[in-house]
């Protein structure tokens, strides 16, 4: 069993980047889990709280501690990654050296109801992950713009081609998964 972890850059419960991970889970292959990692209690990054590592962070730590792989969804907010994720990465880096991210691979995608997705945001959270080492794929890039379109009032992905294109994404996560696990 494939263990991938996500992370969703958005704590609001029904938004379209909640909804996209959701569909990601919805359609994983056999062999595989997706889990996701709770970001929503991790204090605000602060070297002066390092030590002891706080509880709410050793949580988050540990999950991803089990990934083969990750899936990070985020939204854009402001042509930028939110500050919300940006803090979970940055705990999830120390202490320096010790990053779960490292050598493992990294898909990520975002929505947003703007016409190109969170290309913006995904450019600014590729070179974070790059610089903690993780294997970031190049491809498939995965911007779902217009998302309004493409969700129903519940938040279930209508979208017959982005449904194409989560089986897809996900075939070529785990078939890089599994090189890195041989």
């Amino acid at each position: 069993m494939l263990r991938i972890i996500g992370i969703v850059g958005s704590l609001r419960k029904h938004s379209y980047n909640q909804s996209l991970f959701t569909a990601f889970v919805e359609n994983a292959p056999d062999g595989v889990e997706i889990l996701q990692a709770p970001i929503d209690a991790l204090p605000f990054y602060n070297q002066d709280i390092e030590e002891p590592y706080p509880e709410a962070a050793e949580t988050v730590k540990t999950l991803l501690a089990t990934a083969d792989g990750f899936i990070i969804i985020t939204p854009e907010y402001n042509r930028g990654i939110p500050g919300i994720l940006k803090n979970a990465i940055d705990w999830m880096s120390r202490p320096r050296g010790a990053s779960p991210f490292a050598n493992k691979p990294v898909l990520i995608a975002g929505a947003s109801d703007g016409n190109i997705g969170t290309a913006v945001a995904q450019a600014s959270l590729k070179g974070t992950l790059l610089h903690l080492n993780a294997h970031v794929l190049g491809k498939p890039e995965f911007y779902v713009g217009m998302a309004q379109e493409k969700f129903d009032s519940n938040g279930n992905l209508t979208d017959e081609k982005t449904k194409e294109f989560i089986v897809s994404a996900l075939d070529t996560l785990v078939a890089i998964v599994q090189l890195h696990t041989k």
